[in-house]
């Protein structure tokens, strides 16, 4: 390929990847002001109202929703009512809107600083925002219960980027950044309970990071899910089905689900592994693991408690939410291999993906 066609391909994937997330985002800007002008409850959300009918309020704070403590949702709906004076949940679209905004300029920080090439920091950054935009995750996008969802990615991305840790020169932010990594495990379990994932998860890539970091994380980490199922008497609900491992559930969950595109992205990935094997330091493993960890770890979680349930329950919509994280992983690693092979084929690859298993 010459360098024109190649600088052509290169830029009209660009364009594409920026024009679909510009429609993307545009469509959730009116789905969040129609909720806005006329606010409904859902199923779980009567959670939001049920305040009065509780006479303690630190009870309520911390008492469990099925397995989780949804204790910012709690929250955010007391700041809703008394504060702002709107309907509980009202605002619940437009939290979701910002924090997919949020995540997508962590996104973009993060390849900014992991990427030296600029087409390839525009390409990773674009396709990774696209993921975080994927509409098989509607369920999500479309209920207003659901912004602990979108936080936890958040969180996910926060701590990839300090993994990355683009401030190492300055010691004050050094101490910054350990502070961080071990309060995200409190406000990741505090939120709902697949922050026990993200605990989990950020406990294993701090460790392939730094040991010492490592043990900070889990430390914080323990203590967290100590008081999470003891202090506070955590109890299995009733009405839940019996804890069971599925591998079918498992592997189908992980893989997307019905979105069978992101089955493809982390094939198209393993066999780029292959053929280019490339040997990655531990400094750099540890940001690109930290998602795949966090998707394997609430997958394995939902496969626990939920695979009783049947295999449909794996294609559920919502879960796209976290198990697309993966394919961040697998956009990092590919540009790793990119920027590190030298191969001008690597980055339309990535670019290409993303809108093929997007479409």
């Amino acid at each position: 390929m010459n360098k024109f066609a190649e600088r052509t391909l290169k830029i009209s994937i660009i364009i594409s990847l920026l024009l679909v997330i510009l429609w993307s985002f545009s469509k959730l800007i009116i789905l969040s002001y129609s909720h806005w002008l006329e606010p409904t409850l859902f199923a779980d959300s009567y959670r939001l109202v049920e305040q009065n009918n509780n006479p303690s309020f630190i009870n309520w704070i911390f008492k469990q929703h099925n397995e989780h403590r949804i204790t910012f949702t709690k929250l955010n709906t007391l700041i809703e009512v008394y504060i702002l004076k709107l309907s509980p949940g009202q605002s619940g679209l437009f939290q979701n809107l910002l924090l997919i905004f949020l995540s997508s300029g962590i996104w973009a920080y993060i390849n900014q600083e992991f990427f030296k090439d600029r087409n390839l920091k525009l390409i990773t950054t674009f396709s990774g925002i696209l993921l975080l935009l994927h509409p098989w995750q509607w369920e999500n996008f479309i209920w207003e219960f659901q912004v602990p969802w979108f936080f936890i990615n958040s969180l996910v991305l926060l701590g990839t980027l300090l993994l990355i840790n683009p401030f190492k020169n300055s010691l004050k932010s050094k101490v910054y950044i350990d502070l961080i990594f071990v309060i995200i495990p409190w406000l990741a379990v505090f939120t709902t309970g697949q922050g026990l994932a993200v605990a989990s998860a950020l406990c294993l890539s701090a460790f392939i990071k730094n040991k010492y970091l490592g043990f900070k994380v889990t430390f914080s980490s323990t203590i967290a899910f100590l008081i999470y199922f003891f202090v506070l008497d955590y109890v299995k609900p009733l009405h839940h089905p019996i804890y069971k491992f599925d591998l079918t559930f498992f592997l189908g969950m992980l893989l997307g689900g019905i979105w069978h595109g992101l089955f493809v992205f982390v094939l198209i990935t393993f066999l780029t592994v292959i053929i280019a094997r490339p040997k990655i330091p531990r400094v750099v493993l540890a940001p690109i693991t930290f998602p795949a960890f966090f998707s394997v770890c609430f997958t394995l979680m939902t496969t626990l408690s939920r695979s009783s349930m049947g295999l449909n329950m794996a294609g559920s919509f919502r879960y796209t939410t976290h198990t697309l994280m993966i394919g961040l992983s697998s956009i990092l690693l590919l540009g790793f291999i990119a920027e590190h092979k030298n191969n001008s084929l690597y980055n339309p690859l990535i670019g290409l993906s993303t809108l093929l298993i997007t479409l």
